[in-house]
């Protein structure tokens, strides 16, 4: 059985971990590849949206939309992850007035 301390030890560990893991990733050419595809797939959806190709309804319009949002919400994914996971614990106050 691990304490309390141990726990959150390994917890933060496994955090730091990921977020390294995860600028490695960013850093990487192959992720820098990947972001230039989902950017130009952005692109040419936005192209679609504004010039009305295949949009001829709300419900095609719609799509488009959220296809657009969806590239966005996936090249963010690291970058998001890495800054929820970099942000401070907050510490624990001590609130034994004999210490």
């Amino acid at each position: 059985m691990t304490t309390k301390t141990e726990d959150q030890k390994m917890y933060i560990d496994r955090k730091s971990q990921q977020v390294s893991y995860l600028r490695q990733l960013v850093d990487s050419e192959g992720w820098k590849m990947i972001e230039r595809i989902v950017e130009d797939n952005i692109k040419f959806l936005e192209k679609r949206l504004f010039e009305g190709v295949d949009c001829d309804t709300l419900e095609k319009v719609a799509d488009v939309r959220n296809r657009i949002a969806i590239h966005k919400e996936v090249i963010a994914i690291p970058r998001a992850i890495i800054k929820n996971h970099d942000t401070p614990e907050p510490k624990e106050e001590n609130m034994d007035p004999f210490e």
